[in-house]
C-alpha cells in the first residue's frame, strides 16, 4: 500500500546526522531502505484528494511560524517488526500544531492513519523502520552510543509520498511563513 503524509523535513545538519547513522547501521549489516528521507510525520493517509491536500498544507505553512524541536534519547515501537526512532519532545506548541494539521487534513481524506490522531500521536524521527531480530542488538547498541539529544528548527512542511517499504519522496515543500505564535 502506498500513502501520502504531511511531514516536517529535518534541517540540513540533522538530516546529515541521520544519514551518517544510516550509513553506519548499513555497515553493521542492518537492512535499511535506500530511498528514505528523515522527517517528522503529522498526518498520514492512503487516500488524500490531491488538490485539497496541496491547498491545506499551503495554508498551514502560510499561517504558522517556524517550530522549535527537541529530541531526547532512543525509542522503540514494539511489535512483530519493531521500529527504532528518536523521540521528539511533545511540547504544547508542537501538540497544538499537530492538532491543527489533523483537523485541517481531515477534509482531504477518507481514511487517516489513526496512529497520527492527536490522542495517539508520538512525534519521532524513524531511524530503523524494521529492527530485524538478526541485527536488532547491533542496531540498538550502535544507536545507544550516539548523542540523540538534538535541538533544531522546522522551517517547512512537505507532502511526502511513501510505500509500506519506507521508500519516500517529497511531492512538494512549503516554507513556514507565519510570524505570530502558532496558537
Amino acid at each position: 500500500m502506498s500513502f501520502k503524509a504531511i511531514v516536517a523535513p529535518l534541517d540540513e545538519a540533522h538530516e546529515i546526522k541521520v544519514r551518517v547513522l544510516w550509513d553506519a547501521l548499513r555497515k553493521d549489516g542492518v537492512d535499511l531502505p535506500e530511498a528514505s528521507i528523515p522527517h517528522i510525520a503529522f498526518h498520514v493517509s492512503p487516500d488524500y484528494e490531491d488538490a485539497a491536500l496541496d491547498q491545506i498544507v499551503d495554508g498551514l505553512a502560510a499561517h504558522n511560524r517556524v517550530l522549535r524541536i527537541r529530541t531526547l534519547g532512543l525509542g522503540v515501537f514494539p511489535g512483530p517488526e519493531p521500529v527504532g526512532y528518536v523521540p521528539v519532545v511533545r511540547s504544547p506548541e508542537l501538540s497544538d500544531f499537530q492538532v491543527a494539521v489533523w483537523s485541517a487534513a481531515a477534509v482531504a481524506c477518507e481514511t487517516p492513519i489513526e496512529f497520527f490522531h492527536p490522542s495517539r500521536w508520538i512525534p519521532h524521527v524513524t531511524l530503523v523502520p524494521h529492527l530485524a531480530e538478526a541485527t536488532r542488538a547491533r542496531a540498538i547498541e550502535r544507536l545507544l552510543a550516539e548523542d540523540l539529544n538534538w535541538e533544531f528548527e522546522v522551517t517547512e512542511l512537505a507532502i511526502m509520498s511513501a510505500t509500506e517499504d519506507h521508500e519516500h519522496g517529497f511531492i512538494d515543500r512549503f516554507a513556514l511563513q507565519g510570524t505570530a505564535r502558532n496558537f
